[in-house]
C-alpha cells in the first residue's frame, strides 16, 4: 500500500474488510450447495487467490487511480476464492476420514498448517527482500495459478490415487504385539 501515491490511509482495513466479505459470501453459498466436487473448488479457489494477488501486485505498480475501489473489490474475491479452498477442504476432510483415523489425520494437517505459518512468511519476506514486493506477489500469484492448472489438469489422477489408498483397520495396531 505505501508503494501507491494516492492511498487512503484506511485502504488496508477496507481490502482486509472485503476479504471478509468474501469468505462470508462463499460460506452462504456452499452451506445451500452441497454436493460439489470439493478438488474442483479447491483448484478453482487457488487460481482466484493467485489471480487477486497478482492484480493486486500489478494495479499497485501501475498506480492505478481510484484504488478504493479496486483494492476491496480484489480483496473480495481474494477471500471469495479463499473461502472456495478452506470451506471445501475442511468439509472434505471431515466426512472422508474414517472415524478411527480422526486423530492422526487432524494431527497432521493441524502441524503443517502450523509449520506452514511459521515458514511461509519467513520465505514471502526473503523473497521480498531479495526482489521486491511487487514482484513477490506477481510470482506467488502466478505460481498459485499454474498450481490450481496442474491440479486441474491431473484431476482424475489424483481422484485414481485417492480411490488406490489404503484404509487402516481399527485395532491392528493390537496384532504386532501378539
Amino acid at each position: 500500500m505505501r508503494e501507491l501515491s494516492n492511498a487512503s490511509p484506511d485502504l488496508f482495513g477496507y481490502i482486509v474488510t472485503a476479504s471478509g466479505v468474501g469468505m462470508f459470501f462463499t460460506g452462504l453459498l456452499l452451506a445451500k450447495k452441497t454436493d460439489y466436487n470439493a478438488l474442483i473448488l479447491l483448484f478453482i479457489g487457488v487460481c482466484g487467490i493467485g489471480i487477486s494477488f497478482s492484480m493486486l501486485a500489478l494495479l499497485t505498480q501501475l498506480d492505478l487511480a481510484l484504488p478504493v475501489l479496486w483494492g476491496p473489490a480484489l480483496g473480495l474475491t481474494a477471500g471469495f476464492s479463499a473461502g472456495l479452498v478452506f470451506i471445501p477442504f475442511q468439509a472434505a476432510v471431515q466426512t472422508e476420514t474414517p472415524v478411527h483415523m480422526t486423530g492422526r489425520v487432524f494431527g497432521v494437517l493441524n502441524s503443517v498448517t502450523t509449520t506452514a505459518t511459521i515458514i511461509g512468511p519467513l520465505a514471502g519476506g526473503l523473497l521480498a527482500t531479495v526482489l521486491g514486493v511487487i514482484p513477490t506477489f506477481v510470482i506467488t500469484g502466478l505460481l498459485l495459478v499454474a498450481v490450481s492448472i496442474v491440479g486441474l489438469v491431473f484431476k482424475s489422477k489424483i481422484e485414481r490415487g485417492r480411490a488406490n489408498v489404503s484404509e487402516g483397520q481399527s485395532g491392528a495396531h493390537g496384532t504386532a504385539s501378539s
